[in-house]
């Protein structure tokens, strides 16, 4: 497959000074309101001037179900104190860990229908491993590749594909995909990926075009077409997920989360959330129908280095239903 017209990506970045200043409310109508403290960290619509996180000493960064048994999911954490980056298995209904892997990644682990994880490490190689932590293997991607991704069926894979131009610079962004054994199927030129979510029925790529940014596309694979399906302005969508049923979305944004349908273009505002407690879509069971989250909490700790704001951050793990209720911490501890 080829894509035969070119998309012209101009992201304009306005440098703007940090702020503790409180944010405007902003009324979002949602279907549960969140009962927490705004700590006033400020939005950015571009990349200068970031306040600095802090970490607790053990940090859960990634989830991901296990797409044939939503009793299972993965994690990755990172340790502050040791260094030591692992990637977990943990069972809800046993509550047993262990470890699949001790690895630095740099983008989420991904767990695929034929019992393969993907893992992107800090060099920009691509690894797959066994779930029970057998035959870790180094895929034969040339290049640098990133934010690597599961079809539905677990049989093929995309990435992030840079690669040197005539002046050495890895500017050069392709999206890539191959087989299970790492074997190039097709490269499309034109289209700059960054991360996206593959795992649909119909071969349909969710993906942000010009990330960080307030659209959300389509790529159907099979007919070469791009689709924007959401546009929120100056705004920036977060974490984005397709839903069991193969037509709707979950997708974060400044009020909270959200569920859109791209057939009816329905859209509901599910939680509202404020700047000190937030939820990051990690992953969502076709099963169970369940979402596993990533709620974070910061709280402003004084100024760092270079005047910019520090939040003490942490993260914790819990699992709800697709329409923002029954929400439930996961204790793996």
């Amino acid at each position: 497959m080829r894509l035969f017209f070119y998309i012209l990506l101009l992201l304009s970045i306005t440098i703007n000074g940090c702020r503790r200043d409180p944010m405007i409310p902003i009324q979002c109508n949602c279907l549960i309101e969140d009962s927490c403290i705004d700590e006033g960290i400020p939005h950015f619509n571009g990349f200068a001037d970031q306040p600095a996180f802090y970490f607790d000493t053990a940090y859960i960064k990634w989830l991901d179900f296990n797409p044939t048994n939503p009793n299972e999911f993965i994690y990755y954490k990172t340790n502050t104190a040791s260094g030591i980056p692992e990637v977990i298995k943990f069972n809800i209904a046993s509550q047993q860990k262990e470890i699949v892997v001790i690895m630095e990644c740099i983008r989420a682990p991904k767990w695929g229908r034929k019992g393969w994880i993907l893992l992107n490490s800090n060099d920009a190689y691509i690894y797959k491993v066994k779930d029970n932590g057998d035959s870790l293997t180094q895929l034969p991607l040339i290049g640098l590749n990133y934010y690597p991704e599961w079809n539905y069926d677990g049989n093929k894979f995309l990435v992030e594909h840079r690669v040197a131009n005539a002046t050495g610079d890895t500017n050069f962004y392709s999206t890539s995909v191959y087989d299970i054994a790492g074997t190039l199927i097709d490269s499309i030129p034109e289209i700059l990926y960054r991360g996206g979510c593959w795992n649909n029925i119909n071969s349909l790529l969710l993906l942000n075009l010009t990330p960080p940014s307030g659209k959300l596309s389509l790529f159907n694979v099979n007919s070469n077409s791009v689709e924007t399906i959401l546009d929120l302005g100056n705004e920036i969508v977060g974490s984005n997920y397709w839903c069991p049923d193969g037509q709707s979305i979950l997708y974060t944004d400044q009020c909270g989360i959200h569920t859109l349908n791209i057939i009816t273009k329905e859209k509901k505002c599910l939680i509202h959330e404020c700047s000190n407690n937030r939820r990051t879509i990690s992953s969502i069971s076709f099963i169970s129908n369940k979402v596993l989250c990533l709620k974070s909490n910061q709280k402003y700790v004084g100024d760092s280095l270079g005047a910019h704001p520090a939040y003490l951050k942490s993260n914790k793990i819990i699992i709800m239903n697709l329409d923002g209720s029954d929400e439930q911490e996961i204790n793996i501890q």
